[in-house]
């Protein structure tokens, strides 16, 4: 949890200050009432941070008027400020909630231009309300935000220096005239070599000790949040079994709420009197989001915006799952469309089957999320490929064909959000713009640590190869697998599970002008051999000891693999990419006895007696993509509006495959 603590800040005996709490004169004076606005401040920017990227960010939320993002140009650890102008108020309310959200590397802090805190320079803080309804220009920015110039920085009247601490040593300490105004315990001394920024955080932070074992962080934070001032990160924990409570640390939006915070040292909460007092360490923040965490947030944000009466239906969202989806992308409406109940779409559709580069159209449609039934989801679309299969079915040349019209493509990732989703601010839940209505048992989880193109393409060629080499016939290590096709994206699979199983490959690929650069690339993915289909002619006279062999392009090619196959040996076809019957040798299906099989990988996944087994196979490969053991194939990126030039190019084989990323 990035949280440390001494073992003396658990003392028996806690002396108890009067609860001071309902005592204005120590409360800072209230921020006049809230007016309406569009603008959201979003301070604390990563200095790597572009405009275009923080406008992106928050366009998910509404429809953005004006984006600023300053400073314009200067150095390149400057953090920044943003100011973000939406068409409509409401955008604004549920952008607020954001802050603490991680953006590239900082935790963000969002807050409505209505209840600005402007910084002059070299004066103490007060509130000044910005009501005006334009975006400052960056010289007024620049004169009334710390952060700025840099780091965020404390307030001018509270001061760090060095000092010497004997023996040689050096310490940062930092002065606070309302500390000792108010007889307040002074910071204590950090190390002189910590950073700057940690030292500012160190100094907005408080440790809070004798908490329930049983304490709930959300409750906490919303007592401080309440009664102290605005926290923008808090951390708990429960400590080991032997600690008789738990404690925390809160880190603090502005450096004035410490005071505030010390002076309710001893106050009474859950039954047990708070420890309030400096920490000496800052919360270690995260250095990179999941995909869950970042959704969640965001998901709370909308809970937030929606109200009570909404919160249980929020909270059924499911927005932690990636599943396998088709080529699709989506246009969500602007924020201000509350009432909507359905959401835009775009989407390449085919009405009748025949040639892939004419029949397909990209098409506007209307999602109607108020036909969602109990077992239906909402999937947000990151990458599709284009598979042979794909291919196929267009033309109508593939067993399964959809009732037409229908969406084109069989694989993908995305991630999806469960049903109950009554309002058009479900769209917001996306970060994307690209939906899809599915039932949920066509879905299913992957490893959300995978890479995007790898998650992608995990459901069709890699188990293919996968299976082929698990379910037909026994290998060990040191067996030879033998197939055509070896350049396709089955094949280039199949040579590299061989070689993690300890196997030997031989491929057969089609004669080409860079035939030689190609037998290099496939040797350097583990092949032991790979010939033309005229050398394997020759090759394969002197060939033994086969027990399986790999068909997806019939005709002589497939006569070939069945003619070295040893006695027992399976051949297995998976495609028939010539076009032509499989051939067989009489002699070898008598005398050898040898099997031929067929495989489909949908049908292996219709049986519902292989869910467990495809937990395994995921996994399995999973771990060999994250070790670097399984390499999926170059692909070429698409935009959705470029389907007409990708799908021409997957339609040729001498083409890289295709992919659309949204």
């Amino acid at each position: 949890m990035g949280l440390s603590n001494d073992e003396d800040e658990f003392r028996p005996e806690i002396k108890v200050r009067p609860k001071v709490l309902e005592s204005s004169k120590q409360k800072p004076p209230p921020p006049p009432a809230a007016k309406t606005t569009r603008i959201l401040k979003v301070g604390n920017i990563s200095p790597s941070a572009t405009k275009d990227e923080l406008h992106e960010l928050f366009s998910y939320l509404g429809r953005i008027d004006e984006c600023k993002l300053y400073p314009s140009s200067g150095a390149l650890n400057q953090v920044k400020i943003g100011y973000i102008k939406f068409d409509k108020e409401k955008a604004v309310l549920v952008a607020q909630h954001l802050t603490n959200t991680v953006f590239i590397d900082r935790a963000l802090v969002c807050v409505l231009c209505s209840r600005v805190i402007i910084q002059k320079l070299f004066s103490q803080l007060h509130s000044v309300p910005f009501y005006s309804g334009m975006i400052p220009d960056e010289e007024m920015a620049m004169q009334v935000d710390a952060s700025i110039s840099g780091q965020r920085q404390l307030p001018p009247n509270v001061v760090s220096q060095e000092q010497d601490a004997g023996d040689g040593q050096k310490v940062i300490v930092t002065i606070d005239p309302n500390l000792v105004a108010l007889g307040l315990p002074p910071y204590p001394p950090l190390p002189a070599i910590m950073e700057p920024s940690k030292i500012e955080e160190i100094r907005r932070t408080v440790y809070v000790g004798n908490l329930e074992k049983s304490c709930d962080g959300d409750e906490l934070m919303n007592f401080f949040n309440t009664n102290i001032g605005e926290v923008m990160y808090l951390r708990m924990t429960t400590g080991s079994d032997s600690l008789p409570c738990a404690y925390a640390y809160v880190e603090f939006s502005n450096q004035t709420s410490v005071s505030l915070a010390l002076q309710n040292n001893g106050i009474e909460y859950q039954g047990r009197t708070l420890r309030i007092q400096h920490s000496r360490v800052a919360i270690i923040k995260p250095q990179q989001k999941t995909a869950d965490q970042a959704l969640a947030e965001v998901e709370e944000a909308i809970k937030c915006s929606v109200g009570k009466e909404k919160e249980n239906s929020a909270l059924l969202f499911q927005m932690n799952r990636k599943a396998i989806l088709s080529w699709s992308t989506r246009n969500c409406n602007s924020f201000s469309n509350l009432a909507r109940a359905y959401l835009s779409t775009k989407q390449l559709i085919y009405k009748e089957r025949g040639d892939p580069s004419k029949i397909l159209q990209l098409q506007l449609d209307d999602l109607d999320l108020n036909s969602l039934g109990q077992n239906e989801v909402v999937v947000r679309w990151l990458a599709s490929p284009v598979n042979p299969a794909d291919i196929n079915q267009l033309q109508g040349v593939y067993p399964v064909k959809p009732e037409l019209p229908a969406v084109a493509g069989n694989e993908g990732l995305g991630v999806c959000m469960g049903s109950f989703i009554h309002l058009v601010i479900a769209g917001f839940l996306l970060m994307s713009n690209n939906l899809r209505k599915y039932e949920q048992d066509r879905l299913y989880r992957i490893d959300k640590t995978l890479p995007m193109i790898d998650a992608a393409t995990l459901q069709v060629n890699p188990p293919t190869a996968y299976r082929m080499l698990r379910d037909f016939i026994s290998l060990v290590s040191g067996d030879v697998v033998v197939q055509n096709g070896g350049n396709s994206s089955v094949g280039r699979y199949v040579i590299q599970i061989c070689r993690n199983m300890g196997l030997k490959s031989v491929s057969v690929v089609r004669d080409r002008p860079t035939v030689t650069e190609l037998k290099t690339e496939l040797k350097d993915l583990g092949a032991d051999d790979v010939f033309t289909e005229e050398e394997f002619a020759k090759e394969s006279r002197n060939m033994k000891g086969v027990k399986l062999g790999l068909n997806c392009v019939g005709g002589r090619s497939s006569l070939l693999l069945a003619r070295i196959l040893s006695p027992g040996g399976c051949m297995v076809s998976y495609g028939g990419m010539s076009k032509q019957p499989v051939q067989v040798p009489t002699g070898s299906l008598i005398f050898s006895d040898i099997s031929l099989r067929g495989f489909w990988m949908s049908r292996w996944y219709d049986k519902k007696e292989n869910q467990q087994e495809r937990d395994h196979m995921y996994k399995v490969l999973g771990g060999w993509i994250k070790d670097g053991k399984l390499v999926s194939p170059k692909v070429k990126e698409n935009k959705i509006e470029e389907y007409t030039k990708a799908i021409s190019s997957a339609m040729s084989s001498d083409e890289m495959k295709q992919i659309f990323v949204f």
